[in-house]
């Protein structure tokens, strides 16, 4: 089965179960706003070459901006990807089948799975902001944070987990993750955040890259090619 045929038996079937839950959308995405600055996104990605999908799980902290750092984003425009924090759970992979009842049994399951590892992965967020300000640098040089997200680096969780903790008036705590995340720049990996970093130590709490910073790191990148040689 096609992707396309698949995406008719999810509106069909696993749709209505999911706003069952309190989530908006249809098709691929769906998401939930909790009136505590979070925001709740269930996604499918389906195989690029059809016969089966994963979900991916996803929050999002409202006063950040998208991982870019160019804008506050409309929760209403937002998808799991432009979410700070995301989680696969393992990419636990759901097949199509070869007909409409297959189909039906896989999104039981696919239901199942958001029921029960979804909402749990939700359920954690709940005690919010304590959940992200009780992490430690230590915590975060462990790895314990990683059940949070499979994507952040610890360069973006420094940089997460200071912008968050600057927002609930915790600026020593924020300044420890800011210098922890500047330890971490290495050459040209993460050199954009450089002075992200050092404005968050300072206290400021406007989180969004200036656009003159922009257009700085524009400025270098096309510098970049010119001296290599190549063309953007």
């Amino acid at each position: 089965m096609e992707s396309i045929e698949f995406k008719k038996y999810l509106t069909k079937y696993f749709a209505p179960e999911i706003r069952t839950l309190g989530f908006k959308g249809s098709g691929l995405k769906f998401s939930k706003i909790s009136g505590n600055h979070l925001i709740y996104f269930i996604q499918i990605w389906p195989n690029k070459w059809g016969g089966d999908c994963y979900i991916d799980y996803a929050v999002h902290v409202d006063f950040l901006p998208e991982f870019t750092n160019l804008e506050i984003m409309d929760p209403k425009k937002m998808a799991a990807i432009d979410a700070v924090f995301r989680n696969s759970l393992g990419q636990e992979k759901f097949h199509y089948g070869a007909n409409e009842t297959e189909a039906k049994e896989q999104i039981n399951l696919m239901v199942e799975a958001v029921k029960n590892k979804g909402l749990n992965y939700f359920d954690r967020f709940n005690k919010f902001p304590e959940v992200l300000t009780d992490i430690t640098l230590e915590d975060l040089k462990n790895g314990t944070w990683k059940w949070i997200s499979h994507i952040t680096s610890p360069i973006g969780m420094a940089l997460q987990l200071s912008r968050i903790n600057l927002f609930f008036e915790n600026p020593t705590t924020a300044a420890e993750f800011a210098k922890y995340g500047l330890s971490l720049i290495e050459g040209k990996r993460g050199s954009g955040l450089i002075t992200m970093f050092d404005r968050l130590i300072a206290g400021d709490k406007n989180f969004i890259k200036p656009k003159y910073e922009i257009e700085k790191e524009k400025e270098e990148m096309e510098n970049l090619f010119k001296q290599i040689g190549l063309k953007k």
